[in-house]
């Protein structure tokens, strides 16, 4: 390859001969030639020289770009077979540690192989466990069919044969009532809600009643009244259905009772429904209505109590406003026998008309008097008359403003006034009090009246031919399921206790 700077230093030195040149200028000059033409041939010398030079200038760039170029391709052919190798090689080192691995496991299994084959017991040997294995199974299912006829088949067999053939039978009766007031009742829909919600009055007396009900001293007046209890302790019943008396376990009189009286609430229409159990469908009958009078008895004191209670305290204040009403008409007759005065208003009233009828004689005859003077009449009799009666009307004007406001300001009209007013407006009050009190007295024997509460009867309790049965077999149904969970619990446990031995 050619160096593209020692040929271009070359190409300079041989430019940069200026010899020639030197000569020719000097042949020129010696012929006689035109300067401007020497320049012109400088010049176009010059031109060709840079053009030469640039064409070799741009030969050397393309010769060295290609060698670049080749130099490139070299190399990465070159990477490109180092790359290739590596794959290679990867893959075969990949491949003999796989051959190694497959090698190693199939070593290991032809071992386990070997160790699991001197294990291996004989024929006979494998007959005898058979045959014990066949045996336990047996023994298995021979358990647990004894425990399952043990502990759930004979126990449920003996309590179906006590319930149904052996136990005394026990009649139901149902009796469905409500208690209500006479108070129409609101049937809006924000009333449904809060009745729905347990805030309607219909809804908790309905409760109180439930509450009665269950109570002991409902169970008390039953004893006391029907020998309930006496009832349950009878030897005409069997030994489980009789009321045992227990402290041990809770079972007391109380725990007895509730066991056969249950009332339930519908809470969406507040109706209640009591159930009672007897040895005979006329006894569960004679419970049913003993209770449902006992109630309505205790649901009326209730409600007599409450409105005695609102009527007695609005009596009190009627009583309290009347007293206070007599002592002010009292104090207004005291004040007119005092003072001599019916009506005070009446006599200010007419002092005033008195007043105003003396002012006006009083001018009418001062104009008379002038009329008299201003005729040079000075001593004459009419003269006279008109002065002494112009000084009584004076003195009878003075007389009646005295009497509205004298010396005496407690004796001046006035004065009287004032406190027969301040009586008059207490009296008002008074009178107002005492009819605010009547009409509060009279709203609240009526509203006593509303909120009377009624225990309404709407199914009456009825005699029944058949007992009770529906309970039996719900106890049943509840012994069977207890009884199946027991023995699933204990066959688990036997399991795990054997699987732990082993």
């Amino acid at each position: 390859m050619v160096n593209p700077k020692k040929d271009f230093s070359g190409s300079l030195k041989k430019v940069s001969n200026p010899r020639p040149i030197q000569k020719r200028i000097k042949g020129d000059q010696s012929e006689k030639a035109n300067p401007t033409d020497d320049k012109n041939r400088i010049a176009n010398w010059r031109e060709e020289r840079e053009k030469q030079g640039q064409k070799e200038r741009q030969m050397r760039l393309d010769a060295a770009h290609l060698e670049r170029e080749e130099r490139l391709k070299q190399a990465e052919i070159e990477r490109q077979k180092r790359i290739e190798e590596a794959d290679k090689d990867r893959i075969k080192r990949s491949e003999q540690a796989k051959l190694e691995a497959q090698q190693r496991i199939a070593e290991q299994q032809e071992a386990l192989r070997l160790k699991a084959a001197e294990k291996l017991p004989d024929a006979e040997s494998l007959k005898i466990a058979k045959r014990k294995l066949i045996r336990n199974r047996k023994t298995a299912q021979m358990r647990s069919t004894v425990t399952f006829f043990f502990f759930v088949i004979f126990p449920t067999l003996a309590t179906a044969i006590y319930l149904f053939l052996i136990a005394t039978p026990l009649y139901s009766s149902e009796a469905v009532f409500s208690i209500h007031t006479a108070k129409k009742a609101d049937t809006s829909g924000l009333s449904g809600i809060l009745g729905s919600s347990g805030f309607s009055d219909s809804l908790r007396d309905s409760f109180l009643a439930r509450e009665f009900i269950l109570s002991p001293v409902m169970m008390k007046y039953m004893e006391k009244t029907e020998q309930m209890q006496t009832h349950f302790m009878s030897n005409k019943l069997d030994w489980l259905s009789r009321s045992h008396l227990n402290k041990m376990f809770g079972m007391d009189s109380f725990f007895n009772y509730k066991r056969r009286v249950n009332v339930s609430i519908d809470i969406q229409e507040g109706i209640l429904r009591l159930f009672v159990l007897a040895r005979t469908p006329q006894d569960s009958v004679r419970f049913s209505n003993s209770l449902l009078k006992r109630t309505e008895k205790q649901m009326n004191l209730l409600s007599k109590q409450i409105n005695d209670d609102q009527v007695n305290l609005m009596f009190q204040e009627m009583q309290k406003a009347e007293q206070s009403l007599q002592s002010t008409r009292q104090s207004i007759i005291d004040l007119q026998i005092k003072f001599g005065e019916l009506n005070p208003r009446e006599t200010v009233l007419a002092v005033y008309k008195s007043i105003q009828a003396l002012e006006d004689r009083i001018k009418e005859t001062e104009r008379v008097r002038d009329v008299q003077l201003g005729s040079n009449v000075r001593n004459s009799p009419i003269t006279t008359r008109i002065g002494a009666e112009l000084k009584v009307l004076t003195d009878q004007l003075i007389e009646q403003k005295n009497r509205l406001v004298g010396e005496n300001d407690e004796k001046s009209l006035n004065s009287i006034l004032a406190k027969f007013e301040y009586a008059s407006i207490t009296k008002d009050i008074a009178q107002k009090r005492w009819e605010l009190a009547l009409k509060s007295l009279e709203n609240s024997r009526q509203d006593a009246l509303l909120q009377r509460r009624y225990l309404t009867v709407i199914v009456p309790a009825l005699e029944t031919q058949f007992p009770d049965n529906a309970s039996k077999v719900r106890l049943l149904v509840f012994v069977l399921f207890g009884l199946l969970m027991l023995n699933l619990v204990f066959s688990v446990f036997t399991t795990a206790v054997r699987m732990r031995t082993r």
